[in-house]
């Protein structure tokens, strides 16, 4: 008999030790994006009250079949029976949320290291933005170039490129200006924000048009300084005072504070306005607003040419891009003479091509 309870508690012990490193290793082993060695200590410390449930349960299950095995008389087998699926809903629930955190934290992480790496490129070489492909990075420049600044469809721009003896497929333009197009952008946008944050005395034009996706009418929200600089575009469902307000924000932490916002008499401007105590800064006038009217039609012309958008995403995406690129190529040439317009046109084409270079 004392050899039966021996083998019998042997075998309750190695099955509750067999379960607390099945619930560790499902902790923090392969169910999780990272391993527990990989861990830092911050992640640790977060996972501990995840953790502790893991793995307190199966000791717990273990301590409760021991119990019941040598006290069988003490316990009924189905309030048993009922503890024990209690105790391993509560032990599956603390993997599953283990789990489920530890994949929002690097969705998180990624999130981050890709906006960081799109604002600032973290000084990328050429030789790692180009990475793997055939092309020259100059024929990609050139296609991306031409698919964004002008109103060309992405057989137009391979009708062109083959022209100049340069064999590719529409396709291959449509692929390249979603994996550069907002590269190049970023880079645009980084060195002109930080040249235009430090002039405090400027006026910005706000205004929304109507955009169709699949037949539903969207709002393109945009920003432009008085110079016809295209400061930020945003894409909403509605034109309440929830979107203005979020677009503002946007734009206000992007750019930094002006002296005057120039709007329509759309009333959910002045409500967003209002919560940011900036209602004094509002200027409204008929023709006050002609700057961001007009900056509309660059975008129209190349929405035509597109066929429209079909998602909200690719129409934020299109507008940021195309926003940048057309501030890098704008030089405003009937405010200047013809050889100061060629100097900057040159000058500007220049940049372009040293953009993401070693």
């Amino acid at each position: 008999m004392q050899s039966a309870g021996t083998s019998r508690s042997s075998l309750i012990i190695a099955s509750g030790v067999i379960l607390t490193l099945t619930a560790l290793r499902n902790i923090f082993g392969s169910g999780s994006p990272q391993s527990s060695a990989a861990q830092p200590a911050s992640e640790a410390l977060a996972l501990a009250p995840i953790a502790i449930p893991g793995i307190v349960t199966p000791m717990g299950v273990a301590i409760l079949i021991l119990f019941a095995s040598y006290f069988p008389e003490m316990v009924d087998r189905l309030a048993i029976l009922a503890v024990m699926v209690g105790i391993m809903l509560a032990n599956l629930l603390a993997m599953f949320s283990a789990q489920w955190f530890m994949r929002g934290q690097c969705q998180i992480k990624n999130r981050v290291a890709a906006g960081a790496g799109a604002a600032t490129l973290d000084g990328m070489s050429s030789a790692r933005i180009f990475r793997y492909f055939k092309t020259s990075p100059e024929i990609i420049r050139l296609a991306v170039m031409m698919y964004v600044r002008y109103p060309l469809s992405l057989r137009n721009v391979e009708d062109l490129l083959h022209e100049r003896g340069i064999d590719i497929t529409h396709e291959t333009v449509r692929f390249w200006w979603n994996r550069f197009g907002t590269i190049f952008a970023a880079e645009i946008r980084r060195s002109r924000v930080q040249a235009m944050r430090n002039f405090r005395h400027r006026r910005w034009h706000l205004d929304e048009v109507f955009v169709k996706i699949n037949g539903v009418k969207h709002y393109l929200w945009r920003a432009v300084d008085h110079e016809g600089e295209v400061l930020e575009s945003f894409v909403t469902k509605r034109r309440d005072k929830k979107a203005a307000l979020k677009f503002l924000r946007k734009s206000l932490r992007m750019h930094g504070p002006t002296e005057t916002i120039v709007t329509d008499r759309l009333a959910s401007y002045g409500a967003a306005l209002k919560s940011l105590g900036a209602i004094d800064k509002r200027q409204v006038g008929r023709w006050l607003n002609n700057r961001v009217e007009n900056s509309h039609q660059p975008f129209r012309r190349r929405e035509r040419a597109m066929l429209r958008f079909r998602q909200m995403r690719s129409l934020q995406k299109f507008a940021a891009v195309h926003g940048s690129i057309h501030n890098h190529f704008s030089q405003e040439r009937h405010l200047s003479s013809r050889p100061a317009f060629k100097e900057r046109r040159t000058a500007a084409l220049n940049e372009w091509r040293q953009l993401c270079a070693a």
